[in-house]
């Protein structure tokens, strides 16, 4: 074998990698854009969540002060709400985590800071001594009025609408 034959085998193997590398930086791509839309979807979930419970509080505030109940159907009609933003919600996170189980396992997980999640979850900072890990992934934080369990994600007690 010649010298341009042994050039011609080395350029058509570097040719194969570098095409297997533009595949699997493609492939790394769409996972990310996929995961970055869950992520937005999520965190625009949350902020509706946030509001309804705002509004939620507004409505029983006005009820326990006035002593009115006028506004009940409207109080359902938000809970109805609630209930169909956590659904998703649930949904949306369980999507995030399979998201991110399949772009760990393509690989791709040295791209990513020490730390990091590629679903941009931080730890709890400590200072916050009420949050209780349940089980792997979930995190709660007691409500200082009532004691309840909500998600650490939430701003106000789903039990009885104080701000965390």
């Amino acid at each position: 074998m010649d010298f341009m034959e042994s050039l011609n085998i080395i350029l058509e193997q570097v040719g194969e990698i570098l095409t297997d590398v533009s595949s699997k930086v493609a492939k790394g791509s769409e996972e990310f854009v996929k995961i970055t839309k869950i992520k937005y979807n999520i965190r625009k979930i949350e902020d509706e969540i946030e509001y309804s419970l705002i509004k939620l509080g507004n409505i029983y505030y006005r009820q326990v002060k006035e002593e009115i109940s006028e506004d009940k159907e409207e109080l359902n009609r938000i809970v109805n709400v609630l209930d169909d933003f956590y659904l998703e919600l649930e949904m949306l996170k369980n999507d995030l985590d399979i998201m991110n189980k399949n772009y760990y396992d393509y690989g791709y997980e040295n791209d990513i800071g020490e730390g990091d999640t590629i679903a941009g979850r931080d730890e709890i900072s400590p200072e916050l001594s009420s949050v209780v890990p349940i089980g792997e992934s979930k995190k709660y934080v007691k409500c200082p009025e009532c004691g309840h369990e909500n998600s650490y994600e939430l701003a106000v007690c789903t039990e009885c609408g104080t701000f965390l």
